[in-house]
């Protein structure tokens, strides 16, 4: 998925049986969903700067896009007729992970929530404290932390933890804060980068905040 910033907002460009790309108008919340055959869709789904931060994510096989909200819940929309499929009511929706029969949202620092894609029905939920950072793997393994204090490769099929990263290999530093930006596989190891925060003083160089990339082992 690539995605290009614009004045009024952002497209979204996706490899995707049915959905070429998706514009969002963060001023108007509208979305214009673009179809490989030409038609565009016109979807009020309430975009805002928030949507800008964690994007839209799509299912040509069922024709819908997903656009999550920090305050009124994740919505499934139709990418044929724009209407509302249904809803996940809530707040502090963030990521959703789109697979065949299933959708993973994450819920900013409490849980994993599986739903049943065709009618948002809740399947099972994963839950753990600190759950900020969620990166999709190879389907159906999930790159996310922390929970339960580490980070983990976790099945979406069944949330099953898969394996375990241990704090010290993510954050060898110990830094304040430590933000993963991206995640890539090199060689079947998981490469993470991003930026550590220090206190004031912490860090040798004198500097507060620090990129960094480091390679952390196999996902499995």
């Amino acid at each position: 998925m690539k995605t290009t910033k614009t004045k009024t907002g952002f497209i979204q460009h996706y490899d995707d049986e049915l959905i070429k790309q998706v514009e969002c108008n963060i001023g108007t919340g509208r979305c214009l969903v673009h179809l490989h055959d030409g038609r565009v869709t016109s979807v009020q789904a309430h975009c805002s700067i928030y949507t800008t931060q964690y994007g839209i994510s799509v299912s040509g096989k069922h024709a819908c896009i997903f656009v999550s909200s920090w305050e009124d819940g994740m919505g499934c929309f139709s990418a044929i007729t724009g209407e509302e499929l249904w809803r996940l009511k809530g707040t502090r929706y963030t990521k959703v992970f789109v697979y065949p029969e299933y959708v993973v949202v994450v819920k900013f620092t409490t849980a994993l929530i599986k739903l049943d894609i065709s009618n948002g029905k809740e399947i099972d939920r994963f839950k753990g404290r600190g759950i900020e950072t969620v990166f999709e793997l190879s389907k159906p393994l999930l790159f996310a932390g922390l929970i339960r204090g580490v980070y983990c490769t976790v099945d979406t099929t069944n949330f099953e933890i898969i394996k375990k990263f241990d704090r010290k290999i993510i954050n060898p530093n110990d830094c304040l804060s430590l933000v993963i930006r991206s995640l890539e596989v090199d060689d079947e190891n998981l490469v993470i980068s991003g930026f550590e925060g220090y206190a004031h003083g912490q860090y040798p160089d004198g500097e507060e905040a620090v990129d960094f990339e480091r390679a952390i082992g196999s996902a499995v």
